[in-house]
């Protein structure tokens, strides 16, 4: 069941429809896709006219029916040696699923989307310190978000 307490960021998991990360990998950090839309100005020269107020129109705003969503960002640890933590057996995407561990450490809310990996980037390695790799995966639909049960 959906809780209002405030979960932390341990015990999520990532899993790819086709594709797989090497068991080496280990997710240290993941920025789930977000969601931007315009608001667009209505404002025009028919516009009502208030001088009572001094205002001069009124300003109005519709919601653009476009909404953006922006790439989900993850870093993890990084084997040079062995293959990429990932193979992308898809080209024109898969389906990505994020489970969030809910409150009571049982599985939780689930996002779900259809995406390729935009982007293989591994960190600057530095004498002493682990090696890592920041992947990029770009939505190419809408995000489903299922609540904890």
């Amino acid at each position: 069941m959906a809780s209002n307490a405030v979960d932390v960021g341990n015990g999520i998991t990532v899993v790819l429809a086709t594709s797989t990360f090497h068991e080496t990998f280990q997710l240290l950090s993941i920025k789930p896709p977000g969601f931007a839309r315009e608001f667009l100005p209505t404002t025009h020269m028919g516009t009502d006219i208030t001088p009572a107020t001094g205002v001069v129109g009124t300003m109005t705003k519709i919601a653009s029916d476009h909404v953006e969503i922006t790439p989900m960002q993850m870093t993890g640890h990084f084997n040079p040696d062995l293959l990429p933590p990932f193979i992308m057996a898809a080209t024109t995407g898969e389906t990505v699923t994020i489970t969030f561990l809910g409150p009571d450490d049982l599985a939780g809310a689930t996002w779900i989307f259809t995406g390729g990996l935009s982007s293989f980037d591994p960190d600057e390695f530095q004498i002493g310190e682990v090696m890592k790799v920041n992947l990029e995966f770009t939505p190419t639909a809408g995000v489903t978000i299922a609540a904890d049960a």
